[in-house]
């Protein structure tokens, strides 16, 4: 039973590590593709995400 749930416990940390990587690079790409394509659809400044470059 413990080396089940050990394994359980690790298989979800591993996936919530790899999908909050996948969100994080997404994020990324998409901040820069918005910044790269058009300045005039929305600025980084008007969104309402604490994230300051």
């Amino acid at each position: 039973m413990y080396w089940d749930d050990t394994i359980i416990f690790g298989l979800v940390t591993v996936a919530l590590m790899i999908v909050f990587m996948i969100g994080w690079v997404a994020f990324i790409v998409r901040d820069h593709r918005r910044k790269k394509n058009s300045h005039t659809k929305v600025s980084a400044h008007s969104q309402p995400h604490g994230i300051s470059h």
